[in-house]
Formats: structure tokens, sequence, C-alpha cells
């Protein structure tokens, strides 16, 4: 998992954390796309994606994983709707395909 740095004795943004950041969005951007072209609107996405990290002796960090975690509010969606959705975001999301890491999805509907 992803470390912040200090710096100063302040605490700083690392590479991982903003990498993090850009694709739980870009995940949600496509998963919204996804759903509104199968005629379904959400009423609230919600991805925290987590880095995992390793120190490669000879190239210092590199990610080595991703875990993309969401919980999204769909009304008159089903699961498996909403399951095909989620997986095809995940491969076609921009940040997925920008990465050479592996990428794990848990995707929930909220009532």
């Amino acid at each position: 998992m992803a470390q912040a740095t200090n710096v100063g004795g302040g605490r700083t943004t690392n590479s991982a954390e903003l990498i993090a950041a850009a694709h739980a969005a870009s995940f949600s951007i496509a998963l919204s796309d996804a759903l509104n072209r199968a005629g379904f609107k959400a009423e609230r996405i919600v991805t925290t994606a987590t880095v995992t990290s390793e120190d490669l002796s000879m190239e210092d960090w590199t990610i080595t994983g991703i875990l993309l975690e969401v919980v999204a509010k769909v009304p008159a969606v089903k699961l498996s709707d909403f399951i095909e959705a989620a997986v095809g975001a995940k491969t076609g999301c921009s940040i997925s395909r920008l990465l050479n890491t592996n990428v794990s999805l848990n995707a929930r509907l909220e009532n």
C-alpha cells in the first residue's frame, strides 16, 4: 500500500496516491458511461483504489497491483447488468489500459 512521505515535517502526496486517485475517478466515469449505454442512470458511484507496491531491488518501488472497490446505487439495474458494466469499465477505463499491472475489482450494489 502506498505511504505518504514526510518532507520538512509535513505530509506530502506520493505518486502511488496520485495514480490511485486518477484510477478511481477514471473507473467511476467509465462505469457511469457503461451503465448509461445499458439504459441505467446511477444515483451514486463511490470508488476506492488501493495501490500495492513493492521495493524491487534493482528498480526501486514498483506498482504491482491495484484493487478497485466500488459501491453504486443504480435504480432498477439487475445485478448481472451491473457486474457486466463494472467489468467492462475495469478493462475499458483509460487508466486501467495505461497501467501495466494487475487490476482487481470488488463491485457492490447499494439498496
